[in-house]
């Protein structure tokens, strides 16, 4: 997980409040405070550490010996980092209601190219340049329904590579034509339906992190 040392956070986290005025209390510093909790690696045990208070909750090794580097009741921490966990989670939800929103409020109808791989080999190629565009054909809605599927199987060829595949993402096995955000029909590459479902399919999204 990212994280960006905690002198740099803009918002403390009630972790990094609870945590800190712990390690105050007690007069430690950052630097003893790793070495208590067991860390060999004092630059690994400060990175580990700055991640824990931005929010990566899955180390034990911090988890289980920072009570003891503190003399903090185990049950002051699981609380407080149940609660952040609730909090992220509310936010991450929140965030994607919105982002669900701006689509459907955005919605253009269009095909998706479904591929052998449903993620991209190298994944970073997606993160890099964004190939998965590749598979999404905007349509003439101006055109009647029943177009909607031969005006992607025309586009199809100029989404492919040398190979006759889509680059980093293999062959294409079928295409689904997104009607509306809660309609779309799947078909084989010969614009026979296969499929029909009660949501439209949406190409996942990789991000780089550095």
């Amino acid at each position: 997980m990212a994280a960006f040392p905690f002198y740099e956070q803009q918002e403390k986290t009630a972790i990094f409040r609870l945590v800190e005025k712990y390690r105050r209390s007690v007069g430690l510093s950052k630097v003893q405070l790793v070495k208590r909790i067991g860390y060999a690696n004092v630059n690994k045990g400060l990175r580990n550490y700055e991640e824990f208070l931005d929010g990566d909750f899955e180390q034990p090794f911090i988890v289980d010996n920072l009570c003891v580097a503190l003399v903090i009741d185990p049950k002051i921490i699981d609380r407080a980092i149940a609660h952040a966990k609730r909090k992220i989670t509310i936010e991450n939800l929140t965030d994607s209601m919105h982002e669900a929103q701006n689509w459907a409020r955005t919605f253009r109808i269009h095909a998706i190219i479904n591929t052998e791989l449903d993620c991209p080999s190298p994944i970073f190629a997606e993160a890099m340049f964004d190939i998965a565009q590749l598979k999404i054909i905007y349509l003439d809605s101006s055109r009647y329904a029943a177009s909607y599927i031969q005006q992607a199987i025309r586009e199809l060829p100029n989404r492919l590579g040398a190979g006759g595949h889509i680059p980093a993402f293999g062959n294409p096995v079928s295409v689904t034509i997104n009607i509306a955000p809660e309609m779309a029909i799947k078909y084989d590459l010969l614009g026979k339906e296969i499929a029909r479902s009660n949501w439209a399919e949406r190409l996942p999204h990789a991000t780089m992190i550095y």
